[in-house]
C-alpha cells in the first residue's frame, strides 16, 4: 500500500502584515472556511491547486492543527521546528497487539467464505449443564493454527439467559472457593449490563447461532495469554469459532469451536473491575459487529481494525467500565497520543507507537458518540461499507463529510475542558476529562510543538494524522500560512488567551 504520496510545501509567515484574507485561491471550490459560533476557532479546507497566503487568524497565541486526509504526505518534505521531547516508543510496554489479529484473521476468513449457503449446522451437541465438561480449541494469543491448544472446560455456574460460564479444567480458578460467586458476578453484568447496553447500541449477536443455540459461550482459560507468557491478553474473539470446520490441515477453521465464543485469561479476576468487565464487554461487542457486518444478509465486510476496536472501547464506556469511570490503561494510551500527536494516525492502527492505538480509537468513537448521539452509531454499523466510507455514509444525513468531522475532532481533542469555546463541534460529554487524573496518569492535554519565528513546519506524515503546533509571539499579531499549488491539506486554529 502506498502511503506517501504527494509533498506538502508551505511555510508560517510571522511577519506582521496588513489587510484583510490575503490568499487568492485559484478557484471558489479550492478553499473552504468557517468560523466557531464565538469567533475564536478558524477552520480551512485547502484543495490541491490553491495558492497564496491563507489568514489563520490574529492571535498572541495561537495554537494550529493541520490534518492529512486519505493520502499521506511525503515525510522527506518536513522539517520539525522543536523535536519531541519525548518519543513513545521508547516507553516500556509491549508492542503489537493480540486482538488486531484475530481482527486480520476474521477479514481474511470472512473473504473465504463468500460463497457459504449455510451458516448453521446441522448436527449439534445439546445445550450443556452445570458441571459438564466440554472441549475447545483456545489460541495462544497468535490468531494461527499453530497457536492452537486443545483444552477441557467445564460449565461451572448454571446457563444465564444469554450465556454459558466455562473454567477450563486445567486451571487454578478451580481451587478457589470463590469461584462460583466470581463467576455469578460476572454472569449477573452480562445479564444487566453489557448484553442489553451492546445489543442495543451495537445491534444483535448471532440469534440462533451456528450451533442452533443463541447462547454465548463464555470460557475462561490460561491459554489465552499463553499460560502467563503474555500478560498483556485479557481475552479475544475469533469470527473463525462463528464458522463451520473444513478438512485441510493447517487451516484455522480447522479447530473451529462451531460456536459463539468469547475467551479470557484465567488472571481476568486479578484484574481492576474495568478490566475484568471491560474486557467481556469489549470481546462481545467484537462478535456482535461481526454478526452485523458479515453474518447478516448481503453482508460481507468485516470492520476496520481501527473502527471495530473503536467501538468496541466505545461499549466499555457505554457499560460503565471506561475512560468515565475512571479506567486508567485507556487514559494511559491517551497519554501517549497526546505527548506526540503527530506519530499517530486514526486509521492505520498498528502503525502507530506500540503497535496499536485504543487511546485514539476511543476518542473517536466517544466523539461520534457525543456530538450526535447513538443513533449514529447504529448508522455506522448498519451500513454495508467499512472503515472510513461506513462513517461517511452514516454522516451524510447529517450534512456532514468525514473531514468536517475529523477536523472539529482534532481540534477538540486539544481544547475541550479550557473554557475556550462552547461550540459543541470541538467538545465531548462533560464527563470526559482530557486533562484529568487517572491512577497514577496525568492526561495534560494535547502537546503541541512550540514555533516562534518563520519556519517550514512538518504535517503529518500519517495519513488521517494530525500535527499540532503553537505559534506563539510577545504580542498580538495576524498569522499567516504560505500556500502553495500540490497538496490537499484541511486543519484550524484556535486563539488562545
Amino acid at each position: 500500500m502506498v502511503r506517501r504520496l504527494g509533498p506538502l510545501s508551505m511555510a508560517l509567515m510571522l511577519a506582521v502584515l496588513t489587510g484583510c484574507n490575503l490568499f487568492p485561491p485559484t478557484t471558489s471550490s479550492e478553499i473552504d472556511l468557517r468560523q466557531g459560533v464565538d469567533g475564536r476557532v478558524r477552520q480551512f479546507i485547502v484543495g490541491p491547486q490553491s495558492s497564496g497566503l491563507l489568514n489563520l487568524g490574529s492571535a498572541r497565541k495561537l495554537l494550529f492543527a493541520l490534518s492529512a486526509g486519505p493520502t499521506a504526505l511525503r515525510e522527506e518534505s518536513f522539517r520539525l521546528q522543536v523535536l519531541p521531547a519525548t518519543d513513545p516508543d521508547a516507553l516500556p510496554g509491549p508492542r503489537g497487539d493480540a486482538h488486531s489479529r484475530f481482527r486480520e484473521s476474521s477479514r481474511a476468513l470472512a473473504a473465504e467464505t463468500v460463497a457459504e449457503p449455510q451458516r448453521r449446522l446441522q448436527e449439534v451437541s445439546p445445550p450443556p449443564k452445570k458441571d459438564e465438561t466440554r472441549p475447545f480449541w483456545v489460541n495462544i494469543g497468535n490468531s494461527q493454527w499453530t497457536g492452537d491448544k486443545p483444552q477441557q472446560a467445564k460449565l461451572v455456574i448454571p446457563p444465564t439467559e444469554n450465556a454459558y460460564f466455562f473454567v477450563d479444567t486445567a486451571s487454578s480458578l478451580h481451587a478457589d472457593p470463590n469461584l462460583s460467586s466470581k463467576l455469578g458476578e460476572l454472569a449477573a453484568a452480562f445479564e444487566s449490563i453489557i448484553y442489553p447496553r451492546v445489543t442495543q447500541v451495537f445491534g444483535a449477536s448471532p440469534d440462533p447461532g451456528i450451533d442452533g443455540d443463541r447462547r454465548v459461550y463464555i470460557v475462561i482459560s490460561p491459554a489465552v495469554d499463553n499460560f502467563g507468557k503474555d500478560a498483556g491478553l485479557m481475552g479475544y474473539f475469533w469470527s473463525r469459532d462463528l464458522h463451520a470446520r473444513i478438512a485441510s490441515q493447517g487451516n484455522v477453521r480447522d479447530h473451529s469451536n462451531e460456536k459463539e465464543v468469547i475467551f479470557l485469561t484465567d488472571q481476568i479476576f486479578k484484574q481492576k473491575a474495568w478490566t475484568t468487565y471491560g474486557t467481556l464487554a469489549h470481546e462481545f461487542t467484537h462478535l456482535v459487529i461481526y454478526n452485523q457486518k458479515v453474518l447478516l444478509p448481503n453482508r460481507n465486510a468485516p470492520e476496520e481494525t481501527w473502527l471495530d476496536e473503536a467501538l468496541a472501547m466505545l461499549a466499555m464506556d457505554l457499560c460503565g467500565w471506561g475512560l468515565r469511570n475512571g479506567n486508567d490503561e485507556i487514559a494511559k494510551d491517551i497519554a501517549f497520543f497526546q505527548a506526540n500527536p503527530e506519530k499517530y494516525s486514526l486509521t492505520d492502527w498498528s502503525d502507530n507507537p506500540r503497535g496499536f492505538s485504543y487511546g485514539l480509537s476511543y476518542l473517536f468513537s466517544r466523539y461520534l458518540y457525543d456530538r450526535f448521539s447513538e443513533a449514529m452509531i447504529r448508522d455506522v454499523i448498519k451500513s454495508p461499507q467499512v472503515g472510513v466510507s461506513g462513517v461517511t455514509q452514516a454522516l451524510l444525513p447529517r450534512g456532514a463529510t468525514f473531514e468536517d468531522v475529523f477536523s472539529d475532532w482534532t481540534l477538540a481533542n486539544a481544547i475541550f475542558g479550557l473554557g475556550l469555546t462552547t461550540d459543541p463541534r470541538y467538545s465531548y460529554a462533560p464527563e470526559i476529562n482530557l486533562r484529568g487524573t487517572y491512577g497514577s496518569i496525568k492526561l495534560t492535554g494535547i502537546q503541541p510543538r512550540p514555533i516562534a519565528k518563520p519556519a517550514n513546519v512538518t504535517g503529518p506524515s500519517r495519513r488521517w494524522g494530525t500535527a499540532y503546533y503553537l505559534l506563539n509571539s510577545e504580542q498580538e499579531r495576524p498569522w499567516k500560512m504560505d500556500v502553495r499549488p500540490g497538496s490537499s491539506l484541511f486543519g484550524g486554529t484556535v486563539a488562545l488567551p
